[in-house]
Formats: structure tokens, sequence, C-alpha cells
């Protein structure tokens, strides 16, 4: 009779098998860091927080995989404003940066109203037309804020861009008007059903989409207030404080109006969709079950066992 040895096409483990008879642990993952905080006293949006998928993933049966998920930054009435936290797994070598701040009105040369940097950055907002330099993203997560184009003085004048999405740049300012935040990019990894149920995620036209950019503020002019992208980015409001990205979305806060705080970044989330169930998981959510894979969601930081 054949010798079924631990190496080679006739072996168990030559099958994608583990040691122990299972299929060898494959996973498919979508890392979202945690959204920035609008800016200030009519700021601009806050940028998301990076945003960036991989399939078929194998992993080690036995070891403890550790994952980290980013808080959104807080809104402030203070400038400047705070960026979104990182979600990462060190086991992996992932790390998905988050959002960067909305820049906000410092009414001085301080250049508080430049946004921040980040996984998608934040917007800038116009403080005479100097120095009004959108947050960069980092390459692979997600884009810039929104810049200052066409300043113009008066009480209608100094409106705010808006936040950088995982899937595009924030509008720029111009004018009399804000700019909208940046749309966020879609994924596959979790159905809509499951994304409504557990409240990962907007839902949008059929598809769920995570890292939207905040709504950058307007000064009482024409468009006083700008929409957050798509993927959970916080609208500006008129005369109040941004409102808040959408928790475990990765969404930047909208920016505050005069003298109004800029909205919360919504937090950030991990989801991983295995091809076996772990043997043990510390997570706020699942296993859920989508095509016959194990969906495993952590909106706070938690582990895996397979």
């Amino acid at each position: 009779m054949p010798i079924h040895g631990t190496r080679g096409g006739a072996s168990v483990l030559g099958f994608g098998f583990a040691g122990n008879g299972l299929a060898a642990p494959k996973i498919n993952y979508l890392f979202v860091g945690g959204g920035g905080s609008g800016g200030a006293d009519t700021g601009g949006g806050g940028g998301a927080g990076g945003v960036y998928a991989n399939n078929c993933v194998v992993l080690t049966a036995g070891v403890t995989y550790a994952f980290i998920v980013g808080a959104g930054g807080a809104g402030v009435l203070a400038n400047p404003a705070n960026k979104g936290g990182c979600s990462y797994n060190s086991n992996l070598g992932v790390n998905l940066y988050g959002g960067g701040y909305g820049g906000g009105y410092d009414h001085g040369p301080s250049c508080y109203n430049s946004g921040g940097n980040g996984g998608s950055g934040g917007g800038a907002t116009d403080n005479g037309g100097a120095n009004c330099n959108y947050g960069a993203g980092v390459i692979g997560q997600g884009y810039h804020g929104g810049g200052v184009r066409n300043h113009q003085s008066g009480s209608r004048g100094y409106n705010g861009g808006g936040g950088g999405g995982a899937g595009a740049v924030g509008n720029n300012s111009c004018s009399f008007y804000p700019g909208g935040g940046g749309n966020g990019i879609t994924s596959t990894i979790i159905c809509t059903t499951l994304a409504t149920n557990k409240s990962v995620g907007q839902v949008y036209c059929g598809a769920v989409y995570f890292g939207g950019g905040g709504g950058g503020q307007g000064n009482g002019g024409c468009g006083t207030f700008a929409a957050g992208g798509l993927g959970g980015g916080g609208q500006s409001r008129t005369n109040n404080t941004g409102a808040n990205g959408t928790a475990y979305s990765g969404g930047g806060g909208g920016g505050g109006a005069s003298s109004r705080a800029g909205g919360s970044g919504g937090s950030g989330v991990i989801i991983v969709s295995a091809n076996r169930a772990a043997v043990s998981a510390t997570c706020v959510c699942g296993p859920n079950c989508v095509s016959g894979r194990k969906v495993y969601i952590f909106k706070t930081s938690g582990t895996l066992t397979f």
C-alpha cells in the first residue's frame, strides 16, 4: 500500500490540509482605519481611515492573530483637531493609518488651517488664501483632502475643503462654496444584509462602502454645508457642529461651523472571511456565514486562532 509522507502530492499537507486533517486556514480580509475628526471653526472635513483588502491569505494553524481596530478622532473646538487611530495586525504585516484631521480657521499664522495627513488626508480651510494645504493620503490606502481655490473675502468667504476618501480625493472649496468629502470604496467581503444587521459600513444602492471623507464647512454663503463621501463621511451642518463619521466605517467627521467643533471620525473595523471556523475568536460579532464562508467582524480589538 502507498506510504503517505509529510510532503509531496501524496501527502495530506500537499493537498492543502493542516496536520490535523482540516483544510489549511485561508482568509480574505478588510482593514479600515479610524476616521479623522473635522476641523473646528469653519473647518475642513476629516479624512477617512485607510482601507485595504486582500484575498487568499494562508494562516498558520494554532497561531493566535491579534487584530487591532483604530478609534475615530474625537471632534473638538480646538485646532489642530484629532486624527484617527490605526487598524493593524503585526503577524500579517498590515497597518492601515487613521484619517487626517480637517483644518480649522485659527485666526493666526500657525497653519492649523491645513488638513492633517493620514490614510486619507483632511481638507484644508481658508485662512485668507495663504498656506492652505490639504492633508496627504497614503498610497494604496486613500486620497488627499480638498484644498482652497479662488479665495473670497467677506462674510461668505473662508470655506473648508472636503476630507479625502478611500476611493477619491476630497473636493476643493471654491469661492463661496465648501467642498464635499471624497467617496470611499466598496467591498464584497460582507453582504448588504449582514452589513445592515451588524451596523458596519454604509449600504448604498446594493453595495457596502467604507472610508468616506467628511464634508467641509461653509461660512454662511450660498453653500453653507457639504455632504460627506459615501462610506460613512459626516456632513457639515449649517451653524452647527459637524456631523460625526459613521461608526465602523472609518468615515471622516464633518467640519464645524464658526465657533463650533468638527464632527468626530467614525471608528474603524476589521472583517475576516475564512474558509473554516476558528478554534477561538474574541470579536464582537461572528462567526457569520456568507457564501459558505465564516465571517468575523471586529468592531473592537480581538483575536483569532485556527
